[in-house]
Parts: structure tokens; sequence; C-alpha cells
């Protein structure tokens, strides 16, 4: 197998995502293209909510700390702690595969297929006015630290989207403090 034709034919990230997804511990990898092609459509799921995210936040939604968070809020939020633990700890073991997979599952099946799809009501039709500015800013504050938790295993399309990011608090995503 030669990597640069994975990288030509998919992508540099979805390849590194492909490879990283299947490096189990302890055992040899069985290499399937499935999986480079899966950080292929992952990367444009990625793309997708960001560009949706950045359509419902602005620089003054990241201003200040919201007070009065949904349970929704708290719940995603108390998700991405989980998950930033979890991958802090399979990274540290060098589980990169552990890592990715449990950021894959957080940021596909909590974050955009259950919060975004919520807060987008809210955003829309809002109860209140506090209400709506908290679902943005949890949806900002979200993104930003799944984009660092992805940084080191799609580096390519996490900082192109950083750099387009309302309120982003930094130069480049690299420099960003890791989240613990």
């Amino acid at each position: 197998i030669n990597p640069i034709d994975l990288v030509i034919k998919y992508g540099a990230d979805a390849t590194r995502f492909g490879l990283l997804w299947q490096a189990g511990e302890g055992q040899d990898m069985r290499f399937g293209e499935a999986d480079i092609l899966a950080g292929k459509k992952f990367s444009n799921k990625i793309w997708n909510a960001s560009r949706f995210v950045f359509g419902m936040i602005d620089e003054n939604t990241v201003k200040e700390m919201p007070q009065n968070f949904s349970e929704t809020d708290k719940e995603i939020l108390e998700d991405l702690e989980k998950t930033v633990k979890i991958a802090n700890e399979s990274i540290s073991k060098f589980r990169f595969d552990a890592a990715i997979q449990e950021i894959y599952h957080f940021f596909w099946h909590k974050f955009c297929d259950k919060y975004i799809e919520e807060a987008k009501e809210r955003i829309k039709n809002p109860k209140s006015e506090e209400d709506k500015k908290t679902a943005q800013f949890v949806l900002w504050k979200v993104l930003l630290d799944s984009l660092k938790l992805l940084h080191p295993f799609i580096p390519f399309v996490t900082e192109t989207i950083y750099q387009k990011m309302p309120g982003r608090p930094g130069r480049a995503l690299i420099a960003e403090k890791w989240p613990e």
C-alpha cells in the first residue's frame, strides 16, 4: 500500500484518521480503505457542522459566559468533559485509536445528531433572548473544544475551520490551550 496514493485519493486528514482508527493495541493492523473513506466522510461532517454553527453565531456570541444552562446544554457540556477525559487518558497511553473513536462518537452522535438539532430550534424560535444566546455560546464552546481534540488527528481540516471561526481566541489552533 502506498500512502501517497491514499492521500491523493482521500486526502491527508482522511488517511491519517483511517490509519489511526485501525491501529489497535497489541494487534497486527488489518488494513482496509473503508476506514479511510470513513475519515473523508467524517472530515466532511466536521466541515458541514462547522458551517452550520458559524451561521448561527457571531463575534458577540462568545463575549460572556451564560449563567442559565438548559438540561440539554448541561448534558452536552458533561459529555464533552467525559470525552476530553477519555481522550486525554487514551492519548497518554498512546491509544490513539481509542482517542479518535471516542472523539468521533461524541462529535457525530452527541453534538451533531442531538445537540445541534435541538439548538437549531432554540435559536430559530427562542423562548427568550437569554436562551438563544446560551444555545449559541454552547454551540461555539463545544465546536471549539472539539476542534482542539480533533486537531492532532485531522490537522488540516480543523485548522482551516478554526481560521474561519467567529470569536476564535488565538491565531492558530495548534497554539490553543488543550482541553482538560
